[in-house]
């Protein structure tokens, strides 16, 4: 099954190289994420990947 869809104004190029960056710190450093959160909360060690709404925690 294939879908196909417009995702035209939907990539964020600030977040694209932060996220760039964060995987080229290799492959043990990204296998390492454990949850999504969703919540609101201050950046800590454990944030792989902050967003504003959004964080890839380990």
């Amino acid at each position: 099954m294939v879908a196909i869809y417009s995702a035209v104004g939907l990539r964020d190029d600030e977040l694209n190289d932060r996220l760039g960056k964060a995987m080229a710190g290799g492959p043990m450093q990204w296998l390492a994420i454990k949850r999504l959160r969703r919540d609101a909360h201050e950046p800590a060690a454990s944030c792989w990947l902050h967003g504003p709404s959004f964080c890839f925690s380990t």
